[in-house]
C-alpha cells in the first residue's frame, strides 16, 4: 500500500537531489554566471513538486499511527463484562 506511495516520494527526491548537488558542486562557475538565482529558482520549485509527491506517503502514516493508537472498539476488546 504504501509502496508506489513511498516510490513517488523517492522519485521526487531524486529528482531534486541530482541538481542541487551538481549546483554545489559547481558553484563557483553558477555564480560566476551569474545563473545562482535561476538554479535557486529551479531547486525550490523542485523541492515544492517533492513535497506534494510526498503528501499521499505521508498522509498514509498519519492515518496509520492514528488507526495504531486509538483503542479498539468495546466490542472488540477482550475484557467484556457481563
Amino acid at each position: 500500500m504504501a509502496g508506489p506511495r513511498q516510490q513517488a516520494w523517492f522519485a521526487a527526491m531524486q529528482t531534486r537531489i541530482k541538481p542541487t548537488s551538481q549546483m554545489l558542486s559547481s558553484f563557483k562557475a553558477v555564480k560566476m554566471l551569474g545563473a545562482d538565482e535561476r538554479m535557486r529558482a529551479l531547486i525550490q520549485s523542485l523541492r515544492y513538486m517533492e513535497i506534494k509527491a510526498a503528501r499521499p506517503f505521508r498522509n498514509l502514516l498519519i492515518e496509520r499511527v492514528v488507526l495504531c493508537s486509538s483503542p479498539l472498539p468495546s466490542s472488540l476488546s477482550s475484557n467484556k463484562q457481563g
